[in-house]
Parts: C-alpha cells; structure tokens; sequence
C-alpha cells in the first residue's frame, strides 16, 4: 500500500508540474519570436541608415543631370541633396503666423493624462495623438545655378527639416467632482498640446 500510495503521488506531481513546463515552454517561444522579430526590424532600418550614411552627396547643378544619363534606370536609389525650397504655385500660410509661408505643413493634437500605476504606486505620463493632419504643396529644390530637382514624395524623405511655427497647451481646469472622479478611474487628464510644423520655403 505505501508503494502505490508513493507511486501514485509521484504520478500526480509529474503531471502538476507538466502544465507549468508548457507555460514557461510557450513564454520562452513566444519571447525568442518576439525578440526575433525585433532584430529583424532592427537590423533591416540599420541596413537603411547604413546606405544612408555612405550615400553619395550631390551638388544641384548642371553635372546632376549628366549623371543620371549615365546612370542604370536613370535613377540613384539613395543620394543626398541640399537646395533652397521654392513652391511651385502658391505656398501653404500658417494659420497661426501669416508671415510664415511654406511647403509641407503638420498640424497634430496630442491628449496629455496621468495614469496611475498600480505596481509602482505612483503617476506615469500617457500621451496620445486625437488628430493629425498633413498639408503639401508641389516644390523644387534649387541649386545656386538656378539648377532645379522637383520633389516627388517629400513625406518619404528622410531629413526634412520642420520648423515648429505654433505651441499651445491646453490646460483642463478640475472642480472637486472631478478630482474625486480622477482618483477613482486612476486617470487624470492633463491638458491638450496642439503644435504646428512647417518646412518654409522661399517665395
């Protein structure tokens, strides 16, 4: 009798302990996955900064055009170029500064609360977007020749330089209901930013 009552509990702790091997099982695939994924993404934007870095600069000038003539598909997969912005028609107008003209306009909203961690005991920053809106105007990028590169995609190029034209915080006033009902959701809601960003170009 205390074999089988022996056996049959060692029986029973195998198969307490076998659910628990699955579940750590499970979280170690799912975090190498995870982390799989992760390196993945990182190594393929490494790869993209990469070439961006060793990407060749080039001059808006008569030569440009000459290059890409001799240039497989007419056409440089990553290249670096500067010039000054010239709207081709009418420029985009801050509503917020009507001195400043440009040709790409961003206009975000972002929601600022407080949200209360349970597991550290205290408030933590949340931020989330409410609205975004993006406006562009067709413009070329022009040499010191008056040489001139229309610009195609301008959301898909990488260091475009937005110039911040507009900063308001909107700030929640609270009365005690709301204090008390802050207290009782774990959320405090802290105010509203609404920013403006342009990259100005000559007119």
């Amino acid at each position: 009798m205390c074999l089988c009552r022996s056996a049959v509990t060692g029986d029973s702790e195998r198969m307490d302990g076998f659910p628990v091997k699955m579940t750590e099982a499970v979280c170690l695939g799912a975090s190498l996955t995870l982390s799989g994924i992760c390196y993945y993404l990182y190594r393929k934007s490494r790869t993209t900064l990469d070439k961006l870095d060793d990407a060749p600069h080039f001059t808006i000038d008569g030569k440009l055009k000459d290059i890409l003539k001799v240039t497989p598909g007419a056409c440089l997969q990553y290249a670096v170029i500067e010039g000054a912005v010239h709207p081709v028609g009418e420029p985009l107008t801050s509503p917020f500064q009507k001195d400043f003209v440009g040709v790409l306009q961003k206009f975000m909203l972002r929601e600022h609360r407080l949200v209360w961690n349970g597991l550290s005991r205290t408030w933590t920053d949340s931020e989330r977007v409410l609205h975004q809106r993006v406006n562009a105007v067709p413009f070329v990028l022009v040499g010191s020749n008056e040489t001139a590169v229309k610009v195609l995609c301008p959301l898909q190029a990488s260091g475009v330089h937005m110039e911040t034209t507009h900063e308001k915080f909107h700030q929640v006033n609270y009365g005690l209901g709301d204090i008390i009902g802050q207290y009782l959701s774990g959320e405090k809601l802290k105010g509203q930013l609404e920013t403006e960003e342009m990259l100005k170009g000559k007119y």
